[in-house]
């Protein structure tokens, strides 16, 4: 089964709603692969994000919602990324360059030439401007394994 990481700051809103899309496409199609996220800093999410056990970001939730999209073909929690998850997956991909190069270098130097950047900036550029953009990419992909 080919595995696909979607991997953001802090596995809380851009690589989830990744996940969930990607799962949800390739489930509908019965293709047989799966997406999985991490973060690579998952202790940068506002705490304030996180008030009443929100392990995910309200904008990808309601985005998901409206979707008729489970939350559960998401993780049930932020999770951070390790050399483990990175070997596991055949295909690596960082939300955005110019976020995640860098963290990528510092944290995992030598999976860098495996990642593939994408370019979906965080906040504050708004959630329904990304959100729409980065489903058309992961349709794209899911689209490249048909």
């Amino acid at each position: 089964m080919l595995k696909v990481l979607f991997v953001c700051t802090g596995n809380f809103y851009r690589s989830r709603f990744s996940e969930a899309i990607f799962n949800n496409q390739v489930q509908v199609r019965e293709i047989q692969a799966l997406a999985f996220s991490r973060g690579f800093y998952t202790h940068r999410v506002n705490p304030r994000s996180l008030l009443n056990g929100n392990e995910l970001s309200t904008f990808t939730r309601q985005a998901l919602i409206e979707r008729n999209i489970s939350l559960d073909l998401t993780g049930s929690r932020r999770m951070p990324l390790t050399v483990e998850d990175l070997d596991d997956a055949h295909r690596i991909i960082a939300m955005s360059e110019h976020e995640h190069k860098a963290m990528a270098l510092e944290l995992f130097p030598d999976y860098v030439g495996r990642i593939e950047f994408w370019n979906f900036p965080d906040l504050p550029v708004p959630p329904e401007q990304t959100l729409p953009k980065i489903e058309e990419a992961v349709i794209e992909l899911v689209n490249t394994l048909v």
